[in-house]
């Protein structure tokens, strides 16, 4: 498994975005499972002024968290928490965030976003094999969001 959850990581390094290497990973691993990827919320609201935020907040400004589930064809791939700042995303992104299943970094990706990865740990559970946190900007917005992504042991090749 550590090599496949390295491979896995590999490519994670290599796109923009976790939703962009999951859709290459999971079309090559479930060829037979249709995709796109698609988020199931599970939890959406702004957090309060005095909860404790992951990222620098601009003063007064709101700061939004996200839990979503990732499906591919029906296998759940992944789970993310997101805390994102919603006047920093580009026009219409945080309202579509609100009332779409597209996962955020499909919906970042023709802004050419960045991301950072700040923590990687391979786990040894059941159902979860990584945990990666990584930070998201974009091109003079400064970072947007800071994400937890759990991807699924369903990820990997026994």
């Amino acid at each position: 498994m550590p090599h496949d959850a390295e491979a896995f990581l590999d490519r994670l390094d290599r796109h923009a975005t976790a939703s962009a290497a999951l859709s290459e990973w999971c079309a090559t691993r479930f060829p037979d499972c249709a995709g796109p990827l698609a988020a199931a919320v599970i939890e959406d609201r702004e957090l309060a002024p005095a909860e404790p935020a992951p990222l620098p907040r601009d003063p007064g400004a709101p700061m939004r968290y996200r839990r979503v589930r990732l499906d591919w064809g029906g296998t759940m791939v992944s789970q993310a928490e997101n805390w994102y700042l919603p006047q920093r995303l580009p026009a219409g992104i945080a309202a579509r965030l609100l009332d779409s299943t597209i996962p955020f970094g499909v919906l970042l990706a023709p802004f050419a976003p960045l991301r950072r990865a700040i923590c990687t740990e391979i786990l040894d559970r059941s159902d979860v094999a990584l945990e990666v946190q990584a930070v998201m900007a974009l091109p003079g917005r400064g970072d947007v969001a800071l994400v937890r992504e759990l991807y699924s042991r369903a990820l990997l090749p026994e």
